[in-house]
């Protein structure tokens, strides 16, 4: 029924692949009308829930369009970018910019509809900044070290990885998502075949997936991995070698590290889902103030390098190539509304959102990760002053 009214919530228009010359003229727009159709369809269900007497006592409403523009257009946002395009039109340069003004807009709007007395919190689970020159290739690394072998002839991977990307540059988006949920299946089979055909299991004693949005190394556990090389007796020498590999890993010709942390999963989270996550949990690091990216390797170039710098051509990036936007670990969190919310203080740690949500609403909660904070409001010191302002900055707010 809301859709019949307003239109649908989110369509499949934006091929994040970034291919060809004057995709970056024309995804802002996609973007910005992103924004207005999500707006117009959480104002319809708030109304439609209302008109039934249903009105709702928390509304939630999801943007992903600041992490799309950011991960797009930062090198356009900023000059100091090592992947600046000074011929940039003023719309890319102002893409950044345009998106925040309208989810500002968007708040307004949904914050009039919702009644500006209630509480209203606006946070990320993640902050953005923009993405060095280089890009890193943790698979590569692995089998430069020696814990991940490659079959010799005859990898099976380089022809998945053909066909899914054929796919992906190809269909469009609509298209594309249509044949993937059809035969899922296949495509599930096809995906994994690109990231790992071309392993040796019998020789191989960790492996990754190559993914940017989570890094991650796995040990190749006998019982646990269906051809696992690695006895239980040895996982944590083999975890202190993957470990050792990573953060010995250095940027060619300099000293400075590509991983800024290489951590146990069980240093990192807590609770009965561990096991789900890789064994080794890697933060990338920054080079000049700006993140590397992770790039799944192309193993059809031989013996290439673990770490590569673009050329020219790349530095606009797309998904899967090195994005010129980064995720960062900082998010936002802006509160407002009713005295429940003024009185919080903002989340040490994204795991408080929840509790501190749920006290501002005056529901009680138990068994629940983080803290509900709260209290008398205090001054920021210096330090979290400077980094409010660096990231105003950085968003364009302040010169």
């Amino acid at each position: 029924a809301i859709e019949a009214r307003v239109g649908p919530w989110m369509t499949p228009d934006l091929d994040e692949g970034a291919h060809g010359d004057a995709w970056h003229e024309t995804a802002i727009d996609l973007l910005l009308a992103r924004v207005e159709r999500k707006t117009r369809f959480a104002l319809e269900a708030l109304s439609q829930l209302r008109a039934r007497g249903a009105a709702p006592e928390l509304m939630a409403v999801v943007y992903s369009e600041s992490d799309t523009v950011c991960h797009h257009y930062w090198r356009d946002h900023d000059a100091r970018s090592p992947r600046h395009d000074p011929s940039a039109s003023a719309k890319r340069r102002g893409a950044v910019s345009a998106v925040y003004e309208k989810l500002d807009a968007a708040c307004g709007e949904l914050r009039r509809a919702f009644g500006e007395s209630e509480a209203c919190f606006v946070l990320s689970d993640h902050g953005a900044g923009g993405a060095a020159r280089e890009v890193v290739h943790l698979g590569r690394r692995l089998a430069e070290c020696g814990l991940l072998v490659r079959k010799r002839g005859g990898a099976l991977d380089g022809a998945a990885r053909a066909v899914r990307d054929l796919a992906v540059r190809t269909l469009p988006p609509r298209t594309r998502e249509l044949v993937f949920r059809r035969m899922r299946g296949a495509a599930a089979r096809v995906e994994s075949a690109a990231r790992f055909a071309g392993c040796d299991w019998a020789k191989s004693a960790a492996f990754t997936e190559d993914v940017n949005t989570q890094p991650g190394v796995w040990i190749n556990l006998a019982g646990r991995e269906a051809a696992g090389s690695v006895q239980p007796a040895d996982y944590e020498r083999v975890r202190d070698d993957v470990i050792a590999a990573l953060v010995d890993w250095k940027l060619p010709d300099s000293s400075a590290p590509v991983v800024a942390r290489a951590a146990r999963r069980e240093e990192i989270y807590q609770g009965p889902h561990v096991a789900r996550a890789p064994d080794v949990v890697v933060e990338l690091a920054e080079h000049a103030g700006y993140g590397l990216s992770l790039v799944p390797t192309p193993w059809s170039d031989g013996a290439g390098p673990s770490v590569r710098r673009l050329e020219g051509h790349e530095l606009g990036g797309g998904k899967g190539r090195g994005m010129n936007g980064v995720h960062t670990a900082h998010g936002i969190w802006i509160q407002a509304g009713a005295e429940a919310a003024r009185g919080a203080l903002g989340p040490a740690s994204i795991v408080d959102t929840a509790p501190t949500i749920l006290r501002a609403m005056g529901l009680a909660f138990s068994e629940l990760d983080g803290a509900a904070l709260g209290g008398a409001n205090r001054a920021y010191s210096a330090a979290e002053e400077a980094l409010v302002a660096d990231q105003l900055r950085r968003l364009g707010y302040l010169e």
